[in-house]
């Protein structure tokens, strides 16, 4: 795979090349959009490593004019940025992006996703060259003729026919047409051919369809069968035209298999545009989104819906005595913990901010809210995550504020979070380690 790596920094660029090389690929460096362009436009390239954030012309506005350049020839382009907050990645989907990597790059991530590249690379040439051979057939092959009575016996048979089927005309002809088709093609064939000669109803002339071919050598293909009716000497005869479309069919696979690819790739794009990288939370965007639908849902239904806040105390000093890798460990625990307290489907858990937390309970009084609250205290208690410098306790320990919108209040978003985060204020007034409505 041919690889261009857009990057303003040395450094960087030699770095990803390195990457790429290791992983068998072809690396060309340039350090700026408008060389990028202009080696687009001179050579042909399977993937471009695009930093976002280059002197000039950025990479988000490099991807809209290459988008724009290449409208015809799509190939895949990925970011690299240090700055992955969610307006970034998203800024860098719609300029025409279909990745979007952090720095400091992680080689483990490159080298996967250049790996999902190639695949999808590779797909591409072959769909390519199995077009390009389907369009060599289309210009030059000449499609079968079989030409039968209304007994269905082979009366002529052309060379392209013949060498379809691998009869010679000597052996064929004379012989019952359905000889040429597989099951359940050649048992229904006379019937069909009967019942168009006695009522006069046209169900097969003129309409084309799929028939599975069988060969003297026993092998099955699809072939696409047209048929004409031709009166000769009051002789009835009708004239069949085949054509073998397996590798349209082939092709067809193909497609849909590039395509399935495609979908489940932006699928997972999706995934990872709404999710916490740490805790694999929701994130705020998604957050924000869901408390939005749910509170419209909420209020045409006339259904209650509560709102959880929480935070890890005192977790600044957890992290200045630990270390902020520990801090990351703590966070994922927390939100595994989190996650595995909530029994419904409908309930969503994200990452709110540093070490706040979000639960969104559709359809939950105050009560059940409290109730829920308190579940998910003692499941980070329960946890036992060491937390010497805490002035609550000597492991990690959450407060939560809830609130719930009831059946009459209505409130909007930023009146039930302000709610939850006064709660959340008044539990660490009183101590922590508890929950406040």
């Amino acid at each position: 795979m041919k690889v261009l790596i857009v990057d303003d920094c040395k450094a960087i660029r030699l770095l990803i090349h390195e990457y790429v090389t290791s992983s068998g690929h072809t690396g060309i460096m340039v350090n700026n959009g408008q060389q990028a362009i202009a080696a687009l436009i001179e050579s042909k390239f399977d993937l471009v490593l695009m930093d976002a954030e280059m002197p000039g012309i950025s990479g988000f506005e490099t991807t809209k004019r290459i988008r724009e350049i290449f409208q015809d020839d799509w190939f895949p382009i990925v970011f690299l940025s240090s700055s992955c907050g969610d307006e970034n990645i998203k800024k860098g989907i719609e300029s025409g992006a279909d990745g979007y990597l952090s720095k400091p790059i992680s080689a483990v991530a490159l080298t996967a996703q250049i790996n999902a590249m190639a695949r999808i690379a590779t797909m591409r040439k072959e769909l390519l060259s199995v077009t390009s051979k389907m369009k060599s057939i289309f210009d030059n092959a000449v499609d079968g003729i079989i030409i039968i009575n209304t007994q269905g016996i082979i009366q002529s048979i052309n060379f392209a026919a013949q060498k379809l089927f691998g009869y010679s005309d000597i052996e064929i002809e004379g012989k019952n047409v359905k000889h040429l088709m597989a099951e359940p093609f050649r048992s229904q064939h006379d019937s069909y051919l009967q019942r168009h000669i006695e009522t006069k109803k046209n169900t097969i002339i003129g309409i084309g369809r799929e028939v599975e071919g069988l060969r003297k050598d026993g092998s099955t293909f699809p072939f696409e069968l047209s048929i004409s009716e031709l009166i000769i000497d009051d002789e009835h005869l009708f004239v069949g035209l085949t054509h073998d479309i397996s590798e349209r069919k082939k092709f067809e696979d193909k497609l849909y298999q590039a395509y399935s690819e495609l979908r489940s790739a932006n699928i997972e794009l999706k995934r990872i545009s709404l999710t916490d990288p740490l805790t694999q939370l929701a994130n705020r965007r998604h957050f924000d989104q869901v408390l939005n639908q749910e509170l419209k849902r909420a209020h045409r239904g006339n259904m209650e819906i509560s709102l959880i806040l929480c935070d890890i105390d005192h977790f600044k000093r957890f992290n200045d005595s630990k270390g902020h890798q520990a801090g990351d460990a703590c966070l994922k625990r927390v939100g595994s913990a989190i996650s595995r307290s909530l029994h419904r489907s409908t309930d969503v858990a994200a990452r709110y901010g540093g070490e706040e937390f979000a639960i969104i309970l559709p359809g939950t009084n105050k009560q059940d809210a409290i109730i829920i609250a308190e579940n998910l205290r003692n499941a980070i208690w329960e946890e036992h995550i060491p937390h010497e410098s805490s002035e609550v306790c000597d492991r990690v320990t959450l407060s939560l504020g809830v609130a719930t919108s009831s059946h009459n209040a209505e409130l909007s978003k930023t009146a039930l979070i302000e709610q939850a985060d006064q709660a959340l204020y008044r539990a660490k007034e009183k101590g922590r380690n508890q929950s406040s409505f």
